[in-house]
C-alpha cells in the first residue's frame, strides 16, 4: 500500500485516473511512502515492512539506493487489515462504532461502521465512492477469505458454520419444518452479502479490506446476484459517469419474517434460538453528493419467496428523479428509491446527512 507525506504526518496516498488507467503521478524528486503491515510481512527484495521511495524518472523509483520499476514493487504478503474498535455509540444507541483500515504510520480508516452486538449483526456502514477515478481500479483477481474479527464480536455463534448451507438447512427445518425449508432452499440460499462492497474500492488492499464478517449480512442469493448486483452496478457507473465522489451508507432494517409449514410466522436469524446474525427485511444504501448537499435512498427487500409486492416504508420516487427500478421483480429483490427525510422518519438509526436536495441521475 502506499502513503503520501504531508504536514501533519501520513494520509493514504490516492491514485489519479489518467487514460483510464489509475496511476500514482509523480514528478522526479517526489516521495511515496511503501508499507507492508502484517506480521512476517515485508517488501519484497527489501527486507523492510516499510519505506521511502522516490522517483527517479518514468516508472523508475530508487529505495535505499536501489532503483526498481515500480510495477515490481509488492508486497510479500497481502497488506494487514485491521479491525479497530471505538468508545463510540451510533445507531440511536443500538449499536457500537467500528471501523476497517491499516494501521500503518497511524490509522487509515476506510469503512466505518455500527455494529449491534447484541444480535451480532450490522446496522450500517459508510464508505467514500471515489467516483472520480473508480474507472481505474484495479480488477479484482486476489483470492480472498472473510474475517471474523475478535471473537467477542460473535458471542454464542460461529458465522463461518452459521452462513454453511448444511446449517441452514438445520436451522430452517428446525424453524420452519422441513416442507418449508426445503421449498426455501430449492430456490436460493442465504449469502455473505458484503455491505461496502470491495467493487467500491481502488486498489487490491482495499478491496480485501471489505471481507471481515461484520461487513456482511444475510441476504438471498438470487437477491444478491440479482437487483442488489444491478444496484450496486448502476451506482458505480453513475459515479464514474460524472467523476464525482460520494459518501455511501449501506444498512439493513428489520427482521425478515415467513410462515412455517403450519401457517404460523416466524422471524429469521442464522440462530433463532439466540436470535444471532438477523436475516434483515431489506437492505438500503444511501448516496450521497456532500458537495451540493444531494442525497437518494435505495431499497431493496430481501424475501424472494413473496407472493405479492411488499408494502413499501417510504413513497417510491424513482421514476421522478430518473434512477432504474425493478419493482416488479420479486423473486430478484423488489426496489425503489425514497427521498432521504421520508426514509429517515422510519429508519431513525440511519446516519444524519445534510441532504437539502434529493440526487438525480440526470
Amino acid at each position: 500500500m502506499f502513503l503520501a507525506k504531508t504536514k501533519d504526518g501520513f494520509e493514504l496516498a490516492m491514485p489519479q485516473l489518467i487514460d483510464e488507467e489509475g496511476v500514482f503521478k509523480l514528478q522526479s524528486g517526489d516521495e511515496l511512502y511503501i508499507a507492508c503491515p502484517g506480521n512476517g510481512n515485508e517488501i519484497k527484495g527489501f527486507s523492510a515492512k516499510s519505506a521511502t521511495s522516490t522517483c527517479i524518472k518514468d516508472q523508475t523509483l530508487q529505495i535505499r539506493n536501489t532503483e526498481v520499476y515500480s510495477t515490481n514493487l509488492e508486497c510479500k504478503k497481502k497488506a494487514f487489515t485491521t479491525l479497530k474498535e471505538t468508545n463510540n455509540e451510533c445507531g440511536n444507541y443500538m449499536g457500537k462504532e467500528i471501523q476497517l483500515g491499516f494501521e500503518v504510520e497511524g490509522w487509515h480508516p476506510l469503512v466505518t461502521l455500527c455494529y449491534d452486538c447484541t444480535h451480532a449483526g450490522t446496522l450500517h456502514t459508510t464508505h467514500i465512492l471515489y467516483g472520480s477515478t473508480l474507472r481505474g481500479a484495479e480488477v479484482k483477481g486476489h483470492q480472498t477469505y472473510f474475517n471474523k474479527g475478535p471473537r467477542h464480536l460473535y458471542q454464542g455463534i460461529d458465522p463461518i458454520t452459521a452462513y454453511k448451507q448444511a446449517s441452514q438447512r438445520e436451522t430452517l427445518t428446525r424453524l420452519l419444518g422441513e416442507e418449508r425449508a426445503n421449498y426455501m432452499l430449492a430456490r436460493s440460499y442465504l449469502a455473505r452479502s458484503h455491505l461496502s462492497p470491495d467493487g467500491d474500492f481502488l486498489l487490491g488492499s482495499w478491496q480485501h479490506l471489505t471481507y471481515f464478517y461484520i461487513n456482511t449480512a444475510p441476504m438471498w442469493q438470487s437477491i444478491n446476484g440479482g437487483n442488489w448486483l444491478k444496484l450496486e452496478t448502476t451506482i458505480r457507473n453513475y459515479a464514474t459517469s460524472v467523476k464525482e465522489d460520494f459518501v455511501v451508507t449501506t444498512g439493513t432494517y428489520g427482521v425478515m419474517e415467513t410462515e412455517d409449514s403450519k401457517g404460523l410466522v416466524k422471524k429469521i436469524f442464522l440462530d433463532p434460538i439466540q436470535e444471532l446474525i438477523p436475516v434483515p427485511k431489506l437492505f438500503w444504501k444511501i448516496l450521497s453528493n456532500p458537495k451540493i448537499n444531494s442525497c437518494i435512498v435505495f431499497l431493496v427487500h430481501n424475501d424472494p419467496f413473496e407472493s405479492k409486492k411488499p408494502q413499501t416504508i417510504c413513497k417510491n420516487i424513482c421514476q421522478q428523479y430518473g434512477w432504474p427500478t425493478e419493482t416488479g421483480s420479486v423473486g430478484k429483490g423488489f426496489t425503489y428509491c425514497c427521498s432521504y427525510a421520508d426514509f429517515k422518519n422510519t429508519v431513525n438509526f440511519a446516519p444524519e446527512f445534510n441532504c437539502k436536495n434529493t440526487l438525480d441521475s440526470f
